[in-house]
């Protein structure tokens, strides 16, 4: 079955435009027969409008309205029909967005709340990338040279008199050049920083490096990744503004590209190194492209990080990746497959997910949320979706078969658990009290206590797969029943022997306790919500994989 494919383009920034002509290409260029696209144009005055393909007046000839469904269970879009929203499922977005709105971490957060598969960097990333003063802090961190620069915050005036010049002023989070101005004598200043000022209220006086003008494409994750061909910018005059031009897919007045670069095969290795550092270092995923200066002592100083950079006919990234043999359509297939691949979770083999094992089953993932003894999201848990082996969802659905015949429900709050979470759990442990959690997790023991005393180990079964974590629930009323404490209350008022509970909430521990015994499971004495699947489908292995992303099916 085809993907279904979201190409996002427009967008409320300078770059509108380039925007356009990049989703052009990629409705060129997309192999229809692997996917099918859809193209959702975004207004300059932010309306998101479903229309047949991405062209300069695609504006004036659709009127349909659509926006992505934040809901995650959705994972697509809501598209206006008749009064009445229908939602389309989709299984990847491409936010072939520039600039601001779009590479910025803004379009990055919203794509992250729908739950859908996206093409790009994630947030840190973006932001990171698109402001260019952290950026190159960042860089500069981890030892590589980034320009000089300073920063002018919005109603601050700059010191001429103190800069060395010639100078660059330029917006700190803007692309394609726009608002950019070279500033060599002292009396142009004020004017270029108002040039920047429409672009950004934050602005860089920036040190001007002298070399020549090369860039590198990377595309991957971790440490699988690919360069294009380094590029050369060659200037005539003035700075580089393809974008601006009337006839940009013709050339540039100013400019000529040189792929691969003039250069030795050991320097240009040597600026394709510095490059796919770089991006690790600023988190980059996916693909991004890396600019940068060759200076005549051969010091390579960054320009600038583009983690959308331009699709279009005459753009950079594509050019240096058809230099290696990688043809557009080849670039779009692997953005996408990328994307795709990190939308599913990386599960082991016998693994599954509870709600698709059993459905109607209930589940609150708590140490994916703030809601758990730690206080905060615990490593490991990407998503708020509960993993079991298989053993186990063939058990817990017998429980539940057999429980809704009495009335109750199963809600399941923890099986798998990931050796990272169980390491996460002790250095927590090994932490100065904060107090946070204390009263209601923990309130008559101490921290450092809780390893000592059974409520953290340093092997878990859940991590084994033979775990969970579970309570009842009235099929009536849809409330819990009362057990006599909360989940995770390390006390011995949650241990089964424990008589100091009413007799009602004993009689459902006892109930609970039926029907998992009855069922392949034994207790954990500690914790009357914890029991143990009896025959273990890995006695001897602890999983480390995290639960994130989405099922394969």
């Amino acid at each position: 079955m085809k993907k279904k494919v979201a190409v996002l383009f427009g967008g409320c920034s300078e770059e509108h435009d380039v925007s356009i002509k990049s989703a052009k290409e990629i409705w060129k260029y997309i192999d229809t027969e692997k996917y099918d696209p859809v193209y959702i144009g975004i207004s300059r005055s932010g309306e998101w409008k479903l229309c047949e393909k991405p062209t300069a007046d695609w504006d004036e000839k659709t009127t349909q309205h659509v926006m992505l469904s934040c809901n995650k269970k959705d994972k697509g879009m809501l598209v206006l029909k008749d009064g009445t929203y229908e939602l389309v499922p989709l299984d990847v977005v491409f936010p072939m967005i520039h600039g601001k709105m779009g590479e910025d971490g803004t379009i990055q957060g919203l794509l992250e709340v729908t739950g859908i598969p996206y093409v790009g960097c994630g947030i840190p990333a973006s932001v990171l990338c698109m402001d260019k003063s952290m950026t190159y802090l960042t860089v500069s961190n981890h030892g590589f040279r980034a320009p000089g620069f300073k920063i002018l915050h919005d109603g601050e005036e700059a010191d001429a008199s103190a800069l060395n010049y010639p100078v660059f002023v330029k917006p700190a989070r803007s692309g394609s050049s726009f608002g950019v101005t070279k500033v060599t004598k002292p009396e142009d200043l004020q004017a270029a920083v108002d040039v920047a000022r429409e672009f950004d209220k934050k602005v860089l006086i920036e040190e001007a490096i002298s070399g020549m003008e090369v860039g590198c494409a990377v595309m991957g994750n971790g440490d699988d990744l690919k360069v294009g061909e380094v590029d050369q910018i060659t200037l005539s005059h003035g700075i580089f503004r393809i974008h601006q031009e009337d006839h940009p897919e013709e050339g540039s007045e100013n400019a000529v590209f040189t792929v691969p670069a003039n250069l030795p095969v050991e320097k240009r290795k040597e600026i394709q190194e510095t490059a796919k550092a770089m991006y690790k270092v600023l988190g980059c995923k996916d693909l991004s492209r890396v600019d940068m200066f060759l200076q005549e002592d051969g010091t390579i100083v960054l320009n600038e990080v583009n983690t959308m950079p331009g699709f279009t006919s005459y753009s950079r990234y594509p050019r240096m990746m058809l230099a290696t043999g990688m043809t557009f359509t080849e670039l779009i297939d692997r953005c996408i497959e990328m994307a795709l691949q990190e939308g599913k979770i990386i599960m082991e083999k016998g693994f599954v997910f509870l709600d698709e094992a059993i459905p109607g089953i209930r589940w609150d993932a708590k140490y994916a949320t703030w809601d758990n003894f730690t206080g905060k999201p615990v490593d490991g848990y990407e998503v708020n979706r509960i993993v079991v082996a298989k053993e186990m969802a063939d058990a817990l659905a017998e429980v539940q078969k057999e429980a809704n015949q009495m009335g109750y429900g199963l809600l399941v709050w923890d099986s798998y658990r990931p050796q990272r979470a169980v390491n996460c759990f002790l250095r927590w442990a090994a932490e100065p009290e904060d107090g946070r959690t204390k009263e209601v997790h923990y309130p008559n023991i101490k921290r450092e206590e809780l390893l000592s005393k059974g409520y953290v180990a340093a092997k878990s079964s859940h991590s084994r797969g033979s775990a969970v974590d579970l309570t009842l629930y009235s099929l009536k009323t849809n409330e819990m029943l009362q057990m006599g404490t909360c989940f995770d209350f390390m006390d011995v008022k949650s241990h089964h022997t424990c008589m100091d509970v009413t007799k009602e909430e004993y009689e459902n521990r006892q109930l609970l306790c039926g029907l998992m015994t009855r069922h392949g499971f034994v207790l954990y004495e500690n914790e009357w919500w914890h029991y143990n699947l009896k025959e273990e489908p890995y006695p001897e292995t602890y999983f480390d994989f995290p639960l994130s992303g989405s099922s394969s099916k």
